[in-house]
């Protein structure tokens, strides 16, 4: 009797996984929340839109503060980091703006359908008969619209969920492997971050084999490939998005599943691409993402005698414009001094230590008394690496430490009177030096006109 229980659980547990849903009764809340989440995805992705049209601006201020606070040598990291935010941004603003007019399409094809139940009139309307019929053959009728547009309206709405789970967190890994590089530089030769990255290619790339070859028809029913394809895929998941694994497997997994060809998926994400490309462009040359692009590939930046660059004119700027190189007032200077103001970064903190040491508090002196003795020394620490040339020569100037106006950008400001200057053109150039042997760290021209009174 033993025996035949045994038995009978056995053949029980070697029946197949049936991956049929149960069949249970669906409540009624439920079902009317199905019917009308049109209203929740309409709201939710009108509210979406307009704070992706704002995020653009969080990521030039992320950029502004990358280009202040690393290194030259990192700001190529900066630039990819900041690049891969406006293009994130740029596919979810596309994401919201056509799921936003395909769904208020959708109203108004349910509002045509209400008032015009029988579909198109082909006898006795506007168009004659024949003509009707051929236009009626071509579309499709309104009810079937209205199915298509709002399946893929909630299809656009689940992957731009997705999207933002796993490009949030990518995001977000990103920034702190840049901050883990920069912590242990001076620890880990950079040889064993080059390895590392190449190995983290490799594995997507093996990943990318695994995936189309288990997609593949050759491969479909082979039950080793297969197994191994899903235990890898479970662990390069739970590594890649280890807090949303399973909620964004689900929503992939009932989509592609229902999905029969790649190029219907290719259809679809090819256009959004495209538009989320032009736009992230678009973004990009509003921002100052170029300064990590120019000076981390090591070119210099406002350095050609015949040419006027707008930033650097303070009359020019935007509002909220960041000041990253030195700026004068106006290309035309009519008064008694040129006021010249030199931006000095966070990351350039290394050049006045390498020349002057860091500030010893002197315990003999009150506190604000070491803070006016402090900005000396951090003054006279500037004067030795930022220099200032007139029409090719050496002005000593005398540098104000300011917190200016535009943006709060901390740097030093002199005043050049207008008695040294020639009328017409004049030229002026500040250099950035490093260390005692007074190497370029930076340069800069600013062309300017003199018109005395």
């Amino acid at each position: 009797m033993k025996s035949k229980e045994n038995n009978t659980t056995k053949i029980q547990l070697e029946e197949p996984l049936s991956l049929e849903p149960e069949k249970t009764k669906v409540p009624k809340w439920l079902r009317r929340l199905e019917k009308e989440s049109w209203q929740a995805e309409l709201l939710i992705s009108g509210l979406a839109l307009y704070g992706t049209l704002h995020l653009p601006k969080f990521v030039y201020w992320v950029a502004d503060t990358l280009i202040n606070v690393l290194p030259v040598d990192y700001y190529l990291a900066g630039y990819a980091i900041s690049f891969l935010y406006l293009f994130g941004i740029s596919i979810l603003t596309t994401f919201f703006i056509i799921h936003f007019i395909l769904r208020a399409y959708w109203i108004g094809l349910i509002g045509l359908n209400s008032v015009f139940p029988n579909g198109y009139k082909v006898e006795g309307g506007f168009y004659s008969e024949i003509y009707s019929r051929l236009v009626a053959k071509m579309l499709p009728t309104v009810r079937e619209s209205i199915k298509e547009i709002d399946k893929l309206c909630s299809g656009l709405f689940s992957g731009a969920f997705v999207f933002i789970l796993m490009y949030g967190m990518m995001s977000v890994t990103l920034g702190v492997l840049l901050v883990i590089y920069m912590a242990t530089n001076d620890y880990i030769p950079k040889i064993v971050w080059i390895i590392l990255g190449i190995l983290y290619l490799i594995v997507n790339v093996i990943m990318m084999a695994f995936a189309f070859m288990g997609k593949s028809e050759k491969f479909r029913n082979n039950e080793k490939l297969q197994t191994n394809f899903f235990k890898i895929s479970k662990i390069y998941g739970n590594i890649n998005t280890p807090f949303f694994y399973k909620p964004l497997s689900q929503i992939m997994f009932t989509s592609q599943s229902n999905t029969e060809k790649l190029s219907s998926n290719l259809k679809v994400g090819m256009p959004f691409i495209i538009i989320a490309m032009v736009l992230s462009m678009y973004y990009l040359f509003q921002s100052n993402i170029g300064i990590m692009i120019d000076k981390g590939s090591g070119d210099q930046i406002n350095i050609h005698d015949n040419t006027v660059y707008s930033n650097n004119y303070l009359d020019q700027y935007e509002i909220d414009q960041n000041i990253f190189v030195p700026v004068i007032d106006s290309d035309i200077i009519s008064g008694p001094y040129v006021k010249l103001f030199i931006p000095i970064l966070s990351n350039e903190k290394y050049l006045r230590e390498e020349l002057c040491g860091e500030y010893e508090k002197d315990e003999a002196l009150s506190r604000d008394e070491n803070r006016i003795e402090k900005r000396k020394f951090y003054l006279k620490c500037v004067e030795q690496y930022v220099h200032v040339y007139i029409n090719e020569a050496k002005y000593d100037a005398e540098f104000l430490q300011h917190n200016h106006i535009q943006a709060g950008r901390t740097g030093v400001q002199c005043y050049i009177p207008s008695s040294i200057l020639s009328p017409g053109q004049n030229k002026l150039k500040v250099e950035k030096t490093k260390n005692e042997a007074k190497e370029i760290y930076d340069s800069y021209i600013i062309n300017f006109w003199y018109a005395p009174y």
